[in-house]
């Protein structure tokens, strides 16, 4: 199992891009992004982290964990959001988790 870390839509769809061929699966985690002590500002991505760790640490190889960074609080909230606003992503609440290509969401 391999992980990445990125911030904003841009990156995101780069990543994915670049991974798709290479792992039989990708899962997005959407979280709010960290404050200056690592910890993200949302409390209930705080307490989601660790259980999805948990259960990604078990998974196979072939398998990619893209952790996504939504933006501060602030930026999360503008209903003008780019996660909200894009046409396939439409994120709707953080933390969520996607097996991206699918329609499985885990919020």
């Amino acid at each position: 199992m391999a992980r990445l870390a990125v911030v904003g839509l841009k990156e995101l769809l780069q990543v994915i891009a670049e991974n798709k061929s290479r792992y039989t699966t990708i899962f997005v985690k959407y979280y709010g992004d960290y404050d200056d002590h690592g910890l993200s500002w949302c409390p209930d991505c705080v307490k989601a982290e660790p259980i999805i760790d948990k259960i990604f640490s078990e998974l196979k190889d072939n398998v990619l964990l893209v952790s996504c960074a939504v933006g501060d609080r602030p930026k999360w909230k503008d209903q003008e959001n780019e996660f909200r606003k894009h046409e396939i992503i439409q994120l709707k609440s953080i933390p969520t988790l996607i097996e991206w290509g699918t329609v499985r969401y885990f919020t």
